[in-house]
Formats: C-alpha cells, sequence, structure tokens
C-alpha cells in the first residue's frame, strides 16, 4: 500500500488549493490581508505551500524508489513544520507589540485611538496565530505520511 502515500499527499494538497481558492470566493483571503498588519500570515502561506510541494516531490521519490536518498530531507521537514508554528509564535508577539504601541503611543490617550490601536492588534495576533497553527497541523500530516512512504 506504499503507492496510498502520493494519492494521500495529492488529496492533502488539493484540498489546500481548494481552501486557498475558496477563501478569495468567500473574501476571506482579503479580510486576512487587511487584518494582518504585518504580512506574516502571507509569508506562512507561501511557505506552506512552498514546502508542500517539495513534501510531495520527496513522497513521490520515496514511492518510486528511485536511487535519491529521501530520508535525509526528513529532518528539514521537520523543521519546515515547526518554522510554521514559530512563525506564528513571531506574529502574535508582533501583534501584541503593535497593540501596544498603537494603544498607548499616542500623547493624548483619546479613547478612540486606544480602541483602534486594540482591534488593529488584537487582529494581527488572532490572524497570525490561526494561520500558523493551521498551516502547521496540515503540514503535519503531509510530512507524517512521507515518513509513512520511507518505511
Amino acid at each position: 500500500l506504499k503507492f496510498m502515500c502520493l494519492l494521500k499527499w495529492w488529496f492533502m494538497f488539493c484540498i489546500s488549493i481548494l481552501a486557498f481558492v475558496g477563501s478569495f470566493f468567500f473574501v476571506w483571503a482579503q479580510a486576512v490581508w487587511n487584518a494582518d498588519e504585518t504580512k506574516i500570515s502571507v509569508l506562512i502561506l507561501s511557505l506552506y505551500f512552498s514546502f508542500s510541494i517539495f513534501i510531495g516531490w520527496l513522497t513521490y521519490q520515496a514511492e518510486k524508489l528511485k536511487k535519491f536518498d529521501v530520508e535525509k530531507h526528513l529532518k528539514s521537514c521537520h523543521m519546515a513544520v515547526k518554522s510554521m508554528i514559530v512563525l506564528g509564535i513571531i506574529g502574535t508577539t508582533a501583534g501584541l507589540l503593535l497593540m501596544l504601541h498603537l494603544a498607548f503611543a499616542s500623547p493624548d490617550l483619546n479613547p478612540t485611538t486606544v480602541l483602534m490601536g486594540l482591534k488593529t492588534g488584537l487582529s494581527t495576533l488572532g490572524i497570525t496565530t490561526i494561520v500558523g497553527l493551521i498551516c502547521y497541523l496540515a503540514l503535519e500530516l503531509q510530512v507524517v505520511n512521507f515518513e509513512y512512504a520511507l518505511e
């Protein structure tokens, strides 16, 4: 049943593409773009799709039993998965700092300014965390599938 690993990867990749395209249809992509002031979520998504294609290629190589040594790339795949969480945490921290800066940097501490700063920081904080976690889980599934193809 080793040939099923590539099919599983293809299914997960197609679901990711479908979700990405669907986010434009339902205007979620625009909401993410507007809510994330740091644009770290866009970086996370671009890295996710890049690493997903790389893991798919490795799964293909592992399944076809070519002379290419794909097991040496396993550590880099795990590092790619961890980078999704790390970037999500960086976005969370950046959102928190942005929130504090925008809310309390004004000398007059106008309530409207404070609320707008809180809104901007919290939206950045939330979006980068959610995108980082979702991409982490989806990429981890692909890496586990790749590990199964190596057996």
